[in-house]
């Protein structure tokens, strides 16, 4: 099965999401089998995702402390 960008970054946008809501962390469980080169793009496009959303519902904290290096 191909992973094209638009499902990689539909799945990354809804995950931060959630976690922004929850405060879960199921990134860990959902990227563990990708192969690395997935897993680094959807980690990027997850945290920035999850930094923009911060923003917006938690405008004082900083986009620097938000971000959360998943690997």
């Amino acid at each position: 099965m191909d992973i094209t960008i638009q499902s990689l970054d539909f799945i990354a946008q809804s995950f931060a999401i959630m976690d922004a809501s929850t405060n879960a962390r199921s990134v860990e469980a959902l990227t563990g089998n990708m192969p690395l080169e997935v897993r680094d793009e959807f980690n990027r496009r997850y945290n920035q995702y999850r930094d923009e959303i911060m923003q917006v519902s938690h405008p004082a904290v900083s986009a620097a402390s938000t971000c959360v290096e998943r690997g």
